[in-house]
């Protein structure tokens, strides 16, 4: 195996036939990942900010998050929309926690919307629940309005 590769087999995936590392065959997740889950939006409207993240909320993606609040004002209202993050790791709550503090800290106004229930867990163990304002994603069937006269005949 090739000395300057981190982790164990199981740490690490195949590329695509054509794509191998010459020397293991193998690439390590992060690598792999880093290109698909760069994908940080951020729309200002008014007096609030709204960053948008997909993909995996990890560590690869601190200087691009960083970088979609530092220019901004620390009193201005921000929200973090996770309805596309698949996962995330410990630095993302770090990252919250940077983001909070320039915010104002006590005093920010940071919210974290569209949780799925598993990041919402999370994000309840971790007890952010006391430092943001958490809302889970809450999916609601949709009923026509055909459907809802013919049941009431």
């Amino acid at each position: 195996m090739n000395p300057f590769m981190t982790g164990t087999p199981s740490d690490l995936q195949s590329r695509p036939t054509g794509d191998r590392d010459r020397h293991t065959g193998f690439v390590a997740k992060g690598e792999k990942e880093n290109a698909q889950m760069k994908n940080i939006h951020t729309h200002t409207d008014g007096d609030e900010v709204r960053i948008a993240i997909s993909g995996g909320f990890v560590f690869s993606i601190h200087k691009l998050f960083r970088d979609s609040y530092r220019n901004k004002r620390p009193e201005m209202r921000y929200t973090v929309d996770l309805s596309a993050v698949s996962h995330l790791d410990s630095s993302a709550l770090g990252m919250l926690l940077l983001l909070r503090e320039h915010a104002g800290g006590e005093a920010s106004d940071v919210a974290i919307i569209n949780c799925a229930p598993k990041i919402e867990k999370l994000l309840e163990i971790a007890q952010f629940n006391r430092l943001f304002q958490i809302q889970a994603r809450r999916w609601e069937p949709q009923v026509r309005e055909e459907e809802t006269s013919s049941q009431a005949e």
